[in-house]
């Protein structure tokens, strides 16, 4: 079994960012969030490298989210004993596959939706932390204008952080 790790540089150098403006990636600067790549296997090549499809660990599973023009799916990289990210990426024909949540150390996911089930107004992740580690949380919110998940507050041992800290050891 392979070691995944992104590789964030690499992803801004291959990544055409269609969705770009100068914050879209202040919160975590290594974030691929915006980056949009011409399918989705260009994608998930540039995340897990080129054999990404033989490692079973590597999922990628459809959203459910009410029909629409665009479609969106999960990816995570489900190798025990990690806490993995989760990306959402959204297929669209004007602008390819662009991920447009990323949300690192994930242990659990919750979505939330407003009146329109079409896509979640929030998504809220976790993780455990661990015996050396602060366990987190992390509230994204959708940016209609900009059509991503950015990060709006964050939490460590249930006590509100600056998101651009919330990751960093102590």
């Amino acid at each position: 079994m392979k070691s995944k790790r992104l590789a964030a540089p690499a992803l801004l150098l291959v990544a055409c960012q269609a969705l770009a403006t100068d914050d879209l990636q202040a919160l975590w600067a290594s974030s691929p969030l915006g980056n949009c790549f011409t399918n989705q296997h260009q994608l998930l090549s540039s995340l897990f490298g080129d054999d990404y499809g033989e490692d079973e660990n590597i999922l990628v599973t459809a959203a459910e989210f009410e029909p629409s023009i665009d479609r969106y799916f999960w990816i995570m990289d489900a190798t025990p004993k990690i806490n993995g990210t989760r990306f959402l990426a959204r297929s669209a024909a004007a602008t390819g596959t662009c991920i447009v949540l990323y949300a690192p150390f994930v242990t659990g996911i919750e979505l939330r939706f407003g009146q329109s089930r079409a896509l979640p107004e929030e998504i809220r992740t976790r993780d455990a932390g661990g015996p050396s580690a602060l366990s987190s949380k992390v509230v994204y919110r959708y940016d209609p204008q900009q059509k991503l998940y950015r990060p709006h507050q964050c939490f460590s041992r249930s006590a509100q952080v600056s998101c651009e800290s919330v990751y960093r050891p102590e």
